[in-house]
């Protein structure tokens, strides 16, 4: 559904109780154990991935998020062969591409050249099916990217800045200085989205350091 996290009178009760759906899916989701063979490349995949997402094929967030969801649980459960595992990151990136943004879905020829062509086409069919049947078909999977345009709207309204006097900025127009703070919050927002790619994987570490 587009723009589900609209807070318009008349569809606001609406985002509410989708956003609760997800929130019940995202609960049930298998927790990440960080038991992978292959966990000290995860660091490398994920910038990896995030460098083809946004400078060559410029994809929304939501489908970083989860191809980076599939690729984390399957490596999970399976021991993959180094030499494989970039094949998996490109068929976890393909998958979730048809999942978010069926209108960019790129040529299996355009994600091999990422990879210097080094693998052959039915190698791509082969993984993907792998992929689908591990998640047993099921991939609406909500992120932390799916959530994200909901919070924002929430996060701040016109009514927050009514007595906002202007500390420190010369402009006391409140529609101005909504905009300004919206700006604001989706900068800081997106930020931290991009830093929860990786924070799971930090926070992994963390606590083995700690035990």
């Amino acid at each position: 559904m587009d723009d589900w996290w609209s807070s318009s009178s008349d569809s606001f009760s609406l985002s509410a109780e989708i956003h609760e759906v997800m929130k019940a899916k995202e609960a049930s989701l298998r927790a990440w154990v960080g038991q992978s063979p292959q966990l000290n490349m995860r660091r490398y995949l994920v910038d990896w991935l995030i460098n083809i997402s946004d400078n060559i094929f410029h994809f929304d967030p939501p489908t970083i998020h989860l191809a980076i969801y599939l690729l984390d649980n399957f490596m999970d459960r399976y021991e993959i062969q180094d030499k494989t595992i970039y094949l998996i990151a490109l068929i976890s990136l393909l998958i979730a591409v048809k999942m978010e943004e069926d209108s960019k879905v790129p040529k299996i020829s355009e994600l091999n050249r990422c990879v210097d062509n080094r693998f052959e086409l039915k190698e791509y069919l082969h993984i993907e099916l792998i992929l689908l049947r591990s998640f047993c078909f099921d991939l609406v999977i909500p992120t932390a990217a799916h959530f994200i345009d909901y919070y924002e709207t929430i996060a701040l309204s016109a009514d927050d800045l009514l007595k906002y006097k202007g500390y420190g900025d010369s402009c006391s127009d409140p529609s101005i200085l909504y905009k300004k703070a919206r700006l604001t919050v989706k900068k800081h927002i997106h930020y931290f989205l991009e830093i929860s790619l990786q924070h799971i994987f930090l926070h992994y570490i963390s606590h083995c350091f700690s035990v």
